[in-house]
């Protein structure tokens, strides 16, 4: 216990200290061993090395405080220990994946490494359920493998209902059914690498008759639980309720799936893996073991049976194409104002450092290529219900699915990236030439144009369908 409470006290000082200078001579004297010594034993236990960590809250704390304050970014770095503001930028992006500046966007998504803590246990507490595996049995569906959808392995929301509805049997159109949730969640409108609001699940589940609850693993977010509370939660849905759970993004079986058991009382959650993209005959449940789930998962819902109410799916691709447009134009959402002026600014910026999340490469990934595909394909499913669009529809979907799809495969190629590759196949020689990165921004342009034409042609659809 002693050693838990020298180890507290030195947590506490480092973080009284992170704006001044941490003294790792006055760490290893609380510690009451060698500075060397303290720092392999600060690894061993936090699973961490000590500067890393020390760097890590840094950049949580810095980041909160360039969001809530109008303080420079300079002093704001000179501030955490800086030596300059480049210095800071290039720790800040490889930490959140943006830049500094675009962290007071207050829509940017931050990283936060929280204050570690511990905890002194007499013994192993063990899960409520003492069952050390289990699994449901996949349910009967119904037309099984008619109409896949061509693999939309990158939106996150939508692959893992779909996969939810299929596992209940509720499915019987794969590609309309999942093309109506990604529109209806707004994920098919939304930038590449974004997670579907909260408020777009809602109303996907609503919409086809469900109810749920939805929880997040990150804290700061109004609805986080943490680890072992989220656990127990899973582990009663899934044996006392008899139902799967939600998770999305990223439970070791591309970008979410379907929950349907555990091994090791919890540790190892099993993920129900049919997705679009496994052409497999087998009927039996293909489970995928998802260790350290927690880590890899961003929220997790909890789904109610669905009612018995039928469902009007006229109606339904009406509220669905309403939500598409007011998600196109809305400044709070999909930002259409300032998104590809961003996106031009952060080009033309040149940023040193290259994430998977917010950067360079958000857009140009090829997830918002495949967005924008299931945005025209709701386009032609819309045409059997309003055959007096037809014309529009057609252009819609000629915007959306070919038009942009096509710039945006050329864009990638000024840079030798592949649709698919890895970012790290980026040609930064290419990257780091401002005349090719010129000629990226036309292209950015040019879908702009594209976007903007077909929020025109949706908008007068609309005024017409009611």
């Amino acid at each position: 216990m002693d050693w838990i409470k020298r180890m507290d006290k030195i947590l506490n000082y480092i973080e009284c200290n992170l704006t001044d200078s941490i003294d790792l001579n006055e760490i290893a004297k609380i510690a009451c061993c060698s500075n060397y010594n303290f720092q392999r034993i600060f690894s061993f236990c936090m699973d961490i090395p000590l500067a890393e960590y020390i760097r890590n809250r840094k950049m949580s704390v810095a980041a909160w405080e360039l969001r809530e304050s109008d303080i420079s970014i300079l002093d704001i770095a000179v501030k955490y220990g800086y030596s300059s503001q480049e210095a800071f930028s290039r720790a800040f992006i490889k930490f959140h994946g943006i830049t500094p500046k675009q962290a007071r966007n207050t829509q940017a998504r931050l990283n936060i490494y929280p204050k570690a803590t511990l905890m002194y246990m007499e013994e192993n507490k063990s899960m409520n359920n003492h069952v050390s595996s289990y699994y449901l049995e996949r349910k009967p569906t119904g037309e099984l493998f008619k109409n896949k959808a061509p693999s939309p392995i990158t939106l996150n929301f939508p692959v893992s209902m779909w996969s939810y509805m299929e596992y209940l049997g509720h499915n019987t159109n794969t590609l309309q059914t999942y093309t109506l949730v990604s529109t209806l969640c707004g994920d098919a409108y939304n930038s590449g690498l974004t997670l579907t609001e909260d408020s777009g699940i809602l109303t996907a589940m609503d919409t086809f008759g469900y109810s749920c609850k939805i929880y997040s693993t990150r804290q700061g977010d109004l609805n986080y639980l943490p680890e072992m509370d989220l656990k127990e939660r899973i582990l009663n849905e899934i044996v006392v309720n008899g139902r799967p759970v939600i998770a999305i993004n990223v439970v070791d079986c591309c970008f979410g799936g379907v929950i349907v058991g555990y091994e090791e009382s919890g540790e190892c959650l099993l993920n129900w893996g049919y997705f679009p993209f496994d052409y497999s005959d087998d009927p039996k449940p293909m489970i995928t073991e998802c260790r350290e789930w927690y880590k890899k998962t961003q929220k997790v819902i909890f789904v109610d049976e669905r009612s018995n109410e039928p469902i009007d799916l006229k109606q339904v691709y009406i509220t669905s194409f309403k939500k598409a447009t007011e998600y196109l134009e809305k400044k709070a959402s999909l930002k259409t104002d300032t998104f590809y002026s961003e996106w031009r600014t952060r080009l033309l910026e040149n940023e040193t450092v290259i994430s998977n999340d917010y950067s360079l490469i958000d857009p140009m990934w090829c997830d918002f290529a495949e967005k924008r595909f299931y945005a025209g394909q709701f386009m032609l499913q819309l045409k059997t219900f309003f055959p007096e669009f037809e014309t529009m529809l057609n252009e819609l979907w000629t915007i959306f699915a070919r038009n942009i799809n096509n710039l945006m495969y050329q864009y990638i190629a000024k840079v030798d990236l592949a649709p698919g590759a890895d970012c790290e196949t980026i040609n930064m020689t290419k990257l780091n030439d401002i005349g090719i990165r010129e000629e990226m921004c036309e292209i950015i342009d040019s879908v702009e144009k594209e976007e903007r034409k077909a929020i025109g042609i949706m908008k007068e659809i609309y005024s017409h369908m009611m």
